[in-house]
């Protein structure tokens, strides 16, 4: 299986933060985000591609796609994943990914969802996705930039 260094939910996926703060705190040298939306879509994985810096090898994969590259050989990958939504991560885990640790960074808001901390909003569906997730031993944490301290997520439901 290969090395994840950090798996992370963050409705903006590639930004400035990503990549100027947490490239520091955590060495990664690929980049993979799962969305089956922007995986099957050429033009949004092209440009999700290239928001990539030529540094880090960026890839978009579809759920499936991702368990199958994940429990694949190790190289000398580490990976950062990034996905936009926590049915994702519930969805990898199901599919035999050990995810022992999510870092949520941000979730906009919508319509259906209210605000937990600063620029996190989840609806009452995703709240119930967390805390199944906990219930079955992944420690989710939110933590916008790494310089911020680490707070558990239930603490702020």
């Amino acid at each position: 299986m290969k090395n994840i260094t950090l798996v992370r939910i963050d409705d903006r996926l590639i930004h400035g933060q990503v990549m100027t703060q947490w490239v520091k705190s955590r060495y990664f040298n690929t980049i993979l985000i799962v969305d089956d939306a922007i995986a099957k879509d050429d033009f949004l994985k092209s440009i999700a591609v290239m928001a990539v810096p030529s540094e880090f090898k960026g890839l978009v994969m579809k759920v499936d796609e991702a368990v199958d590259y994940l429990e694949s050989e190790a190289n000398n990958e580490s990976i950062l994943v990034l996905v936009k939504f926590v049915s994702t991560i519930e969805q990898l885990i199901h599919q035999g990914i050990s995810i022992p640790e999510l870092n949520v960074g941000g979730i906009g808001m919508k319509p259906g969802r209210k605000k937990i901390y600063r620029n996190i909003a989840i609806s009452d569906t995703e709240k119930e996705t967390f805390l199944r997730l906990i219930s079955n031993g992944t420690k989710v944490t939110v933590q916008i930039v790494p310089s911020d301290p680490v707070i558990e997520i239930e603490k702020l439901f």
